[in-house]
């Protein structure tokens, strides 16, 4: 149940227990949101929870499963928690570290909501096709943590910034691959001259792209962008 989870979390006197919670975390929430209102109902404190929660017993990738418990409360109630989020940005006692981890919430959440969950899952985790590189050319692990993240310097305290950078990357590609193949489509020569193949309707309809189901779109005005830009233009104010 959830408030066996908020419990979990809580009791960072556990190990044990508080490891569990903290790694059941999404997946529980995640499968809890179509069933009653115990989501919904507590989605508040476990952000509240989650945003604050501290590292007592050096838990591996303690930073990448908080991150994961927040994303599942904003999917699960964007409208609110993402006015909730945008809100304790700004105004919640946290420090740069787990205010650099609510923007990365708020971020990879609207993408999980506009329908890229799934190219983003691996952005937050190892890759499995990449083969592991050899021990020897590597930095102790805690120095090759800090020095080598995609060739440049890696900031530890930010969690989420390596999914961040390839999720801009992604989108960079998605944006400029369109582009080059236009700019050697028309280096190839002239339409007249190229040979064109047709396919039967199957085979084109198997290589079409099917819509991806946009939820973003209803939320993003109300739940992301104005919460941000407002309370941003009221601080820069200030």
């Amino acid at each position: 149940y959830i408030d066996d989870l908020i419990s979990g979390l809580r009791d960072t006197e556990n190990y044990d227990r508080h490891l569990l919670a903290l790694t059941k975390a999404s997946s529980l929430i995640r499968r809890k949101v179509a069933f009653g209102t115990e989501v919904s109902d507590n989605a508040e404190d476990l952000a509240n929870i989650l945003t604050g929660l501290g590292d007592k017993w050096n838990i591996e990738d303690f930073q990448e499963l908080r991150l994961q418990g927040m994303i599942a409360v904003l999917v699960a109630q964007p409208l609110e928690m993402g006015q909730w989020f945008s809100r304790t940005y700004f105004n919640g006692d946290y420090s740069i570290q787990q205010r650099a981890t609510i923007l990365t919430t708020l971020g990879l959440g609207a993408r999980e909501l506009a329908g890229y969950g799934k190219d983003d899952m691996a952005l937050t985790k190892s890759n499995p096709h990449n083969p592991a590189p050899f021990p020897s050319k590597q930095l102790p692990p805690k120095l090759h943590a800090l020095y080598a993240s995609n060739d440049k310097l890696a900031l530890p305290d930010f969690p989420g910034a390596n999914a961040v950078d390839n999720a801009s990357q992604t989108l960079q590609k998605s944006i400029l691959q369109p582009m080059a193949l236009q700019a050697a489509d028309a280096l190839s020569g002239p339409n007249a001259l190229k040979v064109r193949t047709f396919s039967s309707r199957m085979e084109v309809e198997k290589r079409r792209t099917k819509p991806i189901a946009n939820a973003l779109a209803k939320v993003v005005a109300d739940g992301f962008f104005f919460p941000l830009t407002g309370r941003w233009g009221m601080h820069v104010q200030g």
